[in-house]
């Protein structure tokens, strides 16, 4: 499913995710990022259900190790800071995500790695830092 399909033709009773990532990534004066830009600004504004389905998502996990891995966090959220005000960062850097992966309180995925952690005996803070329901930091 792409963006603008979900962005066009969501329907309320469908959980459909959408993830971006490199292009938010590059130079901000690059042509690309431009692009990208603009094209989800159009289609955030006024789209509350986007808002809540779409995700930065990487599966890149040399990130550390590249040039400028340093600075990954600070670029992205540069890059997209306008498009998402106030809370609603949060929401396309980390709860979009929790939610999708079912990490919310009632939520079978959580009950379980709940129930595997202290089969281990991990520390359930963990787990506790990626509830979607949790209040919004100020």
């Amino acid at each position: 499913m792409t963006l603008l399909g979900i962005a066009t033709i969501h329907h309320p009773a469908q959980e459909q995710y959408c993830a971006v990532s490199d292009t938010l990534l590059t130079d901000s004066s690059s042509p690309e990022l431009q692009a990208t830009s603009s094209f989800l600004s159009r289609v955030l504004n006024g789209n509350s259900v986007l808002g809540r389905r779409l995700l930065y998502g990487s599966d890149w996990e040399m990130v550390g190790q590249a040039a400028g891995g340093a600075d990954y966090a600070r670029r992205l959220t540069r890059n997209v800071l306008n498009l998402f005000p106030g809370s609603s960062m949060e929401n396309f850097r980390w709860r979009n995500a929790a939610r999708f992966l079912g990490l919310g309180p009632a939520d079978k995925t959580r009950a379980r790695l709940a129930r595997f952690m202290e089969s281990v005996g991990a520390d359930m803070a963990v787990l506790a830092a990626f509830d979607p329901s949790a209040p919004a930091a100020s």
